[in-house]
C-alpha cells in the first residue's frame, strides 16, 4: 500500500531535500486535500514539532478533518 506524505513546518506544507533544502512550500492546504482525497490515508508530519520547534496544529485540525490521516512528529 501506497502511503502519501504531507510535511509540515512553519505553518506551510514543505517539502525539504535531505532534510534541509527546501524544494517545495504551499500556504494553502485545499489543493494538497484534493489531491490526496483519492488515497485511503496520509502520513501527515509536523516538522516544528519534531524538533521541539513549535507545532502546526491549526493546519493538522483542518487537514485531518478532511482527509484520513495518522500524524507524527511530536
Amino acid at each position: 500500500m501506497l502511503i502519501p506524505s504531507i510535511d509540515l513546518q512553519g505553518g506551510r506544507i514543505v517539502q525539504l531535500v535531505q532534510g534541509e533544502t527546501l524544494a517545495l512550500e504551499a500556504t494553502d492546504p485545499e489543493p494538497w486535500i484534493e489531491r490526496f482525497s483519492r488515497f485511503p490515508r496520509v502520513q501527515l508530519i509536523d516538522l516544528d514539532a519534531a524538533k521541539g520547534q513549535g507545532s502546526n496544529d491549526a493546519m493538522v485540525r483542518t487537514i485531518c478533518g478532511r482527509l484520513p490521516c495518522r500524524i507524527g512528529g511530536g
